[in-house]
């Protein structure tokens, strides 16, 4: 999306809810990035599934990733359900049942982009049948993972993540889908100077995370 340079006019002297107005009408949009469905033969999901959800491993081979840190379980259902806002998509159907569910704290750099930002991340880990059919033990198994942050970003107002793990067949291996989005903190200048580099950025941040999320397993996975 093109970076549109426009002049902004005086609030001086304007009302309140002439201010609000003009912030609202000022919000940045949410973004949204998807890598497309990506096969990986002989891999099984509920390992990929498992690699996704050690978040504390990531420091060691997620690009950008400084530190991850600080998980803590979380118990009750209030705590592991979601509710989706502007700044997040809707959640898939709730069909699932809850197979891990945690805070971690995460610290993201970006030397390239000039960000560096370090806040807590919710995720929810579902496992259910596949395409969220009923279906008893032996029914194709299909693995979400969210993670949103929790508010203490510093330069977004809403980030998230979203992993689909499903299998291809009978032994066959997986298919993986993985989702990202945001939205910048913030009306003003720097807060669309800042939407601007991170659009420029996200798309290839988002395909080497996902490359190494794939060569991590292929290294547990002995392929």
């Amino acid at each position: 999306m093109p970076f549109i340079r426009s002049r902004e006019p005086s609030l001086a002297g304007g009302t309140s809810s002439a201010r609000r107005l003009f912030s609202t009408l000022r919000q940045l949009p949410l973004r949204h990035f998807t890598i497309p469905p990506t096969p990986l033969p002989s891999i099984p999901p509920q390992l990929i599934f498992d690699i996704v959800t050690d978040v504390t491993s990531y420091q060691t081979f997620v690009p950008h990733v400084t530190s991850s840190c600080n998980v803590t379980p979380l118990l009750s259902r209030s705590e592991i359900t979601f509710t989706p806002t502007s700044q997040h998509p809707p959640l898939p159907p709730d069909t699932v049942r809850y197979k891990k569910s945690f805070h971690a704290d995460l610290t993201i750099g970006y030397p390239s982009l000039g960000l560096t930002d370090t806040y807590t991340s919710k995720v929810v880990c579902h496992k259910h049948a596949e395409g969220g059919r009923e279906g008893g033990s032996d029914a194709p198994v299909e693995y979400t993972v969210l993670a949103r942050d929790c508010g203490n970003s510093k330069y977004f107002q809403g980030l998230g993540s979203l992993w689909s793990i499903r299998p291809l067949g009978e032994g066959e291996g997986s298919c993986v889908e993985f989702s990202v989005w945001y939205t910048v903190a913030g009306t003003g200048v720097a807060a669309r100077s800042v939407d601007f580099v991170v659009q420029q950025g996200m798309e290839e941040i988002a395909r080497r995370q996902m490359e190494a999320f794939i060569s991590q397993c292929k290294r547990v996975n002995g392929s």
